[in-house]
Order: C-alpha cells, then structure tokens, then sequence
C-alpha cells in the first residue's frame, strides 16, 4: 500500500537525485576493517640511504610494512549490481635506531593514508542470502609522511620534524563475498590497489621535493594487497 510522504523526506529525495522508482533498491551503511601491504619501494631505497649518512651504524628496525586499514562506505544496492562511496584510512611506518653507552637515537618515518573514492561491482550469483560480487574501486589518496628524528645524550634530547605530503589515484579490482542476515549485511573482499606514483612535496613548500642522493625525486607508491571484512545495515524499500 503506498503511503504519502512527508514533504521533508520529498524535499531530502529532490536534493540528492536518489531514485527508488525501480525494483528493490538500498541503501546499505557499513563499516569495515582490514589489512594491507605497500609497495613504497622509493621510500624504503631512501630509508637505506638514510640510515648510510649518518656517523654511527643506524640499523632499520622497521621497514613500512603491512598494517590494518579502517574504511566506511555507502552502497545502493540493486539485485545484480551495487555502487557506492567509501571513505578510508591506513598506515604504516619504518624507522632507525642506534644505541650505545653514550646515548641513543631514532629515526621514524610516518605513513598516514587518507582515501576517498567510489566503488561498483557486479552480483555474479543473484541468490536470496549469499553472494559473489565482482567489482574495482576508484580512489584519491591523500598521503602524509613525517620524519621524526630524536636524539638523547645523557640528559639532552633533541628532536627534529620534517613532513611531506603527495596526492595519488588508485584502482583496486577486487572479488567480494557477501552474506545477507535479514537487514545486515556480512562482506569479506580481497583485491589489489594499484596506485599512480605521486611526488612528494613539502608541507611548508610546495616547490620543495623529497630527493634521493641522485637527486631524483622520490615517487609515493603505496600499492599492494587490500583485504577488508566488514558488515552493513541496509535499509531495504
């Protein structure tokens, strides 16, 4: 039985072009977690280099590696496809150490990924409760890198800050699960991110580039595995 809305919810359909004219679209809220591996081979060859500069044998305890990624996303939903917006965040980090009886010191390298994009994929099995969906993601990555240096000789410290920033489109193909549990929505997917490679600039200086020894610039390249479950509340029609 149709019933009348409300002129608000007339007015909030009109604003956002959001159509529920054809058969059983949804809107599906969801939240995920996950885990992911970069490639950053620029960045760890500029580690190395890093830790050969320095006048003491600073070694590379951690070398950017894979770490959890959080994400929230808005699908509609039709019976053999979705499409929808995800917002996300990772990161990762490497650092230096040397220590001896004198002092110590350490060197981080911060990684913080930022990422806002769109996603489709296509229901491959159509069935009632579970489903295997087909599908690639489209994102921008906002990237921050900060090396925090810190030195302690007896009881002086200093510390030293310099961040640097780059912007970069990814594509991520990926296969997705799906397991519907009345309005909730249970997801598992795996795909591979594959980034366009970004300069990094600094964040004071947009003239500023991080170089390598050669003096070439340093590409940002964050690509690897992507791997997330999450559940959704779908507001069926």
């Amino acid at each position: 039985m149709l019933k009348r809305l409300p002129c608000s919810a007339l007015l909030f359909l009109s604003i956002t072009g959001l159509s529920f004219t054809s058969a059983a679209q949804e809107i599906a809220a969801g939240i995920n977690i996950g885990y992911a591996t970069f490639n950053l081979g620029d960045l760890k060859e500029f580690q190395q280099e890093l830790s050969a500069q320095y006048p003491f044998d600073a070694h590379i305890v951690e070398s950017f590696p894979g770490y959890l990624n959080f994400s929230a996303s808005i699908l509609f939903v039709k019976p053999t496809y979705y499409y929808g917006v995800i917002v996300g965040h990772t990161s990762t980090a490497g650092r230096l150490s040397y220590s001896d009886y004198s002092g110590s010191f350490t060197s981080d390298q911060l990684v913080g990924i930022n990422s806002i994009g769109t996603s489709f994929a296509l229901n491959l099995t159509k069935k009632e409760k579970t489903n295997i969906f087909l599908g690639g993601q489209t994102s921008f990555n906002f990237n921050n890198l900060v090396f925090n240096e810190t030195i302690i000789i007896g009881d002086t410290k200093d510390t030293n800050t310099v961040s640097f920033r780059s912007v970069n489109f990814a594509l991520t193909p990926f296969i997705e699960v799906q397991q519907r549990v009345n309005n909730l929505v249970l997801r598992f997917n795996v795909g591979g991110e594959i980034q366009v490679p970004g300069d990094l600039t600094s964040q004071e200086n947009n003239e500023v580039y991080l170089v390598n020894s050669s003096n070439e610039k340093v590409k940002f390249n964050a690509s690897g595995l992507r791997m997330n479950i999450g559940i959704a509340y779908s507001f069926k029609k």
